[in-house]
């Protein structure tokens, strides 16, 4: 399309360094049930990075890159991940975080750099053998995705999410958008947020042409969306907002999209009544967390849709809405959101009192 910067990869190319990546992780001593995080805005290499973590049965740890240099050291302190992957322009913060901590064995660069302990990532790309077969894992005890969320109160949690999780989200996602997460997904939320990770796996999952975007810019997200005819693209509200401020009837073909997604956060409707109005399309909307590796409410394509209404509940999840003492609220009134299906958590890490406080029967 002659945007600058612009790099194509092919499935093929992405599993060969995929391969190679979880080759390279082995040889610097990375070992199955090994947590390796990365603090990286959307660049393309996530892709590989995440299926070459997973595919040896390593768990993959995303760390916001927005944090301070003090934020994220608590992080790799808490998990004791051996690596962490990064690129030049984060380097100096993520060295800063990780100075002293002992479980922190190397840093994995892409780009220029230099320092003690450094791994330019390309150099881990260099060599295939049998190590880069993916592993058979148990879906319901090893961790595919470590991620941290702070709550309310308190340090960040991390959240343990299997294989099982995913592949729930996955196959139960997929069957209420009737497999739409085909075609061109155009990936503009932040990859270290659980709406980003399941956005581009999800995505890989149906068979879909992933166009990553960094960092988030309302007119180019458009110009995009025209120019690479993009399907499927998420949002969160705020960056809806910033779309409707920038949107040109004239020139903003829109007619592309299958799913315009908006999803972490409440809509204001009417928020949602002018961007429907503007895009000429409706939006589709979910609800979910971290501790359920995404979503658990999509709304249907085939049922009418009701306003304000984050849909309904995922084949497979059961859900209701609680009372403070744990009772089920008739229609209408307001409680706690509270769900039961293989898209839970395994707990928090080294938290069990958290983890019972909020997994309680299943």
């Amino acid at each position: 399309m002659g945007y600058e910067g612009e790099k194509i990869l092919t499935n093929v190319e992405i599993l060969a360094r995929a391969r190679r990546f979880s080759v390279g992780l082995q040889k610097i001593g990375v070992q199955r049930g090994d947590i390796v995080s990365s603090v990286l805005s959307n660049v393309l290499e996530i892709i590989e990075i995440i299926n070459g973590i997973n595919r040896m049965g390593a768990t993959y740890l995303p760390i916001i890159y927005m944090l301070t240099a003090a934020e994220i050291r608590y992080i790799p302190q808490d998990s004791g991940c051996k690596v962490i992957l990064t690129e030049a322009n984060l380097f100096p913060k993520v060295l800063e975080a990780a100075k002293g901590l002992p479980s922190v064995e190397r840093i994995v660069l892409i780009g220029e750099g230099e320092g003690d302990n450094i791994v330019p990532y390309e150099s881990l790309l260099t060599e295939d053998d049998g190590r880069g077969d993916a592993v058979d894992v148990d879906p319901d005890r090893e961790i595919a995705v470590l991620m941290y969320t702070s709550g309310t109160t308190g340090f960040p949690k991390g959240v343990l999410l299997s294989h099982r999780t995913f592949r729930f989200q996955f196959t139960s996602g997929q069957l209420v958008w009737g497999g739409k997460v085909g075609g061109r997904v155009l990936t503009t939320v932040p990859m270290n947020h659980i709406y980003g990770v399941l956005s581009i796996t999800e995505g890989n999952k149906g068979g879909g042409v992933c166009v990553v975007m960094q960092p988030f810019d309302p007119r180019r997200v458009l110009d995009v969306i025209r120019d690479y005819k993009a399907n499927y693209v998420s949002v969160v509200p705020t960056m809806l907002i910033y779309l409707l401020m920038v949107h040109k009837p004239e020139i903003d073909d829109l007619s592309s999209l299958v799913l315009l997604i908006c999803s972490g956060g409440p809509l204001a409707m009417e928020t949602l009544n002018q961007a429907q109005q503007a895009f000429k399309m409706e939006i589709t909307q979910g609800y979910g967390c971290t501790e359920v590796g995404g979503s658990i409410t999509r709304q249907r394509l085939d049922r009418p849709r009701k306003p304000g209404s984050v849909g309904a509940a995922l084949p497979g999840i059961a859900l209701k809405i609680v009372d403070f003492q744990g009772k089920a609220l008739p229609p209408g009134e307001e409680g706690e959101i509270v769900c039961r299906g293989d898209c839970l958590m395994n707990g928090y890490l080294n938290k069990p009192k958290e983890t019972a406080s909020a997994i309680i029967d299943g």
